[in-house]
């Protein structure tokens, strides 16, 4: 689950020269993408009996709450961007 405020913070913090490298390993396959594919299957290995059978509703659930915790964690932590702050001293 990479998020796109984590992409544009990542964009303003990282110098220019280095700033493909380190965008492209966390959403192409990195870190952030490879976490986020680890949490969506053990939900589901909890959650589901197979492929057409268990708790498909509540493996929605789950990973909509999660999602809801994550944007209310970044809506009240990350006020401002790191150039913004910088611009203005």
């Amino acid at each position: 689950m990479v998020l796109p405020i984590g992409c544009s913070i990542l964009t303003e913090i990282v110098p220019t020269k280095d700033r493909m490298k380190v965008i492209s390993f966390i959403v192409n396959g990195g870190i952030g993408f490879i976490m986020g594919e680890l949490y969506a299957i053990s939900l589901a290995s909890v959650y589901m009996d197979g492929l057409n059978s268990g708790n498909w509703r509540g493996y929605l659930i789950t990973l909509s709450l999660t999602l809801a915790i994550s944007i209310i964690g970044i809506y009240f932590f990350i006020d401002d961007s790191p150039r913004h702050l910088l611009s203005i001293n």
